[in-house]
């Protein structure tokens, strides 16, 4: 019933389902069918399921002067987390100024509230609310993409994530892979903080040109967010309450 969000086809299967939906439902009086067609539910309130949540959100807004045949309030769009707030890497504070600003973009999030069946479309709820979709998108638990793992015979944690170290080389604090490199949700820290000056001391055990590589990576990166918001907005545009200062951050 569900689309992941492990892969590039599935990030085009989504891209290609709202579309595609967009052109039936245009051809539609109004009615169940036409509310089913323009109804998107996604599942997990984590940074995936937030950002796809908000991409998708203004995709279909962008969409709607092609369509003069329906309106905004035709579409509806649902985040269903299981949690009592979002985001739980972020403040409080933010993950709630993010709430706002979506129910302002006409995006609704279901807090405390699990997904108990989908059948034929059929989202259930633990609300005992249904939500009658043609897409479902699934990035609920945050795993390893098994595809990665379990096609080679890298380094994982308990968890099936690959181990990183601090300077995002494959391995443990002891032994390292030689030539491996890994980022993102595929990989988990050996050390939680990496810091540009400890790599450029050569505490890192990396060797010189890698060491300056990534930490002149790093303060490149820091350079282009600061000032940015830190939480996904949609249509690559990102949102938070207050300018955001990451040069100690890095």
């Amino acid at each position: 019933n569900a689309i992941g969000l492990k892969t590039i086809e599935e990030a085009v299967a989504i891209r290609d389902r709202i579309l595609t939906n967009f052109d039936r439902a245009a051809n539609l009086p109004p009615g169940p069918e036409r509310d089913r067609l323009l109804t998107v539910v996604v599942v997990g309130g984590g940074f995936a399921g937030i950002e796809v949540f908000a991409e998708m959100r203004a995709l279909a807004s962008s969409l709607l002067p092609d369509y003069p045949q329906l309106r905004f309030e035709d579409t509806h769009f649902h985040l269903i987390e299981a949690m009592s707030r979002i985001m739980p890497e972020v403040s409080l504070k933010t993950s709630e100024w993010v709430l706002k600003d979506l129910a302002k973009r006409g995006a609704y999030v279901h807090l405390d509230t699990q997904v108990t069946g989908a059948v034929d479309g059929n989202v259930e709820l633990s609300t005992g609310e249904v939500l009658p979709t043609d897409l479902i998108v699934w990035t609920a638990g945050v795993m390893a993409n098994p595809t990665v793992v379990r096609g080679s015979d890298l380094p994982v944690e308990e968890r099936g994530r690959i181990r990183t170290r601090a300077d995002l080389r494959v391995g443990t604090a002891e032994e390292v892979v030689d030539g491996a490199w890994a980022a993102a949700v595929i990989a988990t820290l050996v050390h939680d903080v990496v810091n540009p000056a400890t790599m450029a001391d050569g505490s890192s055990g990396a060797s010189d040109g890698q060491r300056l590589a990534l930490a002149d990576e790093l303060r490149r990166l820091r350079r282009e967010l600061d000032g940015r918001g830190c939480c996904p907005g949609g249509r690559r545009t990102g949102v938070a309450p207050r300018r955001v200062d990451l040069r100690s951050s890095v």
